[in-house]
């Protein structure tokens, strides 16, 4: 039985098993059937039944060696042990014990030996090629990416989560992780930005006229996590755009945060400062902002509502609203990174706006992230960096006499 993505042609199955000498039968699984696996035990159930003869990554091997850990540690643990997990980045196993398992003094140093002891044996006997580390408590790291070992950890997914995000509010209340024996778990890809990078752009479009942008911001980590961000764009026409953003994130949640920007055309500036907020549901980012902006002759709130989708994990599409007392104003975006191997920093971004002035603008552009080149758009976007938000570009040109400029 050979396992496939796509369906195979009928001359390439009769030339595999005229080479074999055995005749090959094809399982066809579509892509999104693994995409709504939740546990490895349900990834395993795929070739149950069946002998691995070859897999090439391993992954069906090490996750029914994996599975078989989970097996062990219930027999050990019983009704105590909430949840089996693996993070595969670092590949760590995470046991989530009841609290009551844990309470007590040498509770948690107990449970940790009992598990040491079962990892140990379980090692002997499946003799893999990776090893893991193991962590055993009553919760999860903030903002470690899990999975679901077997079936039975799903159910307690909600709770540890719900732990994970309680710690992770009152790390940011009172500067440390909270759950004793948690600290060494937590990885510098689960911070608000994992270390410190630098980004570049040039873009070019026309708005009124044509123009070219050239801008770059610097993204710093603060402790665990908060983050800075710094930017800055240039435009030949004289455009000048400045922005700083402080902001708490949680790569598995959301992120709260405060920004305040200044830009100038010419006579005319425009400061913006402004209370964000976005809120992660798997591949989609849900934002809102809302602030106060003051300038040439005008003084007025502002909200901003946007929808982020990730269409793949290099592939964004973003369509945002702002509201205005005499203006709404949409754009959209789309972004892609289409080299992850020749030129993995490298994304090329579209932008459009439109506002109730009927005025409008495109610009196409590129961006160049100096970090972790190995992480996609939606890693990126989460565990690395932030956006910057010059919404002053096109209105310092396009906003009514009430505004910044008269029209024309």
């Amino acid at each position: 039985m050979l396992h496939v993505t796509r369906r195979v042609p009928r001359e390439t199955a009769e030339t595999l098993s005229r080479d074999l000498a055995t005749q090959i039968r094809f399982t066809v699984h579509a892509s999104r059937r693994f995409e709504r696996l939740r546990s490895l035990q349900a990834l395993t159930r795929l070739v149950s039944g069946t002998e691995i003869l070859f897999d090439p990554t391993c992954i069906f091997e090490r996750a029914k060696a994996l599975v078989e850990l989970s097996l062990r540690m219930r027999s050990v643990f019983g009704g105590k042990l909430v949840g089996l997990h693996f993070e595969p980045r670092r590949r760590s196993v995470f046991a989530v014990l009841s609290v009551s398992a844990v309470a007590g003094q040498g509770a948690l140093e107990k449970a940790l030996a009992e598990a040491s002891s079962v990892v140990d044996a379980w090692r002997k006997a499946v003799r893999l090629d990776f090893d893991i580390s193991l962590f055993v408590g009553d919760g999860v790291p903030p903002g470690a990416r899990l999975v679901a070992i077997d079936n039975r950890s799903i159910a307690g997914n909600i709770d540890v989560r719900v732990r994970a995000a309680l710690r992770w509010v009152g790390a940011i209340a009172t500067g440390a992780v909270l759950g004793a024996g948690y600290q060494a778990a937590a990885a510098a890809d689960n911070y608000a930005v994992s270390q410190p990078g630098i980004s570049v752009m040039a873009s070019g479009g026309r708005e009124q006229t044509g123009v070219v942008d050239i801008g770059a911001k610097v993204d710093l980590p603060l402790g665990d996590f908060a983050g800075v961000q710094m930017s800055a764009l240039v435009g030949s026409d004289a455009y000048i755009g400045t922005e700083g953003k402080l902001f708490a994130r949680n790569p598995d949640l959301g992120s709260l945060g405060l920004k305040t920007s200044f830009e100038t055309l010419d006579d005319i500036y425009l400061v913006r400062t402004a209370a964000e907020a976005e809120i992660y549901f798997g591949m989609v980012t849900l934002g809102a902002d809302f602030g106060r902006e003051t300038g040439t002759d005008t003084d007025n709130s502002f909200a901003q509502v946007e929808v982020k989708l990730y269409a793949t994990p290099d592939l964004l599409l973003k369509a945002q609203a702002e509201f205005l007392p005499d203006l709404t104003v949409g754009r959209i975006e789309a972004e892609w990174r289409p080299a992850a191997e020749a030129f993995p920093g490298l994304s090329v971004f579209a932008d459009g706006e439109f506002g109730d002035d009927a005025r409008q603008s495109v610009v196409l552009g590129l961006q160049y992230h100096f970090g972790d080149q190995s992480r996609t758009l939606l890693d990126r976007d989460r565990q690395d960096t932030a956006d910057t938000d010059y919404a002053g570009r096109n209105r310092l040109l396009s906003m009514q006499s009430s505004g910044y400029l008269p029209p024309g």
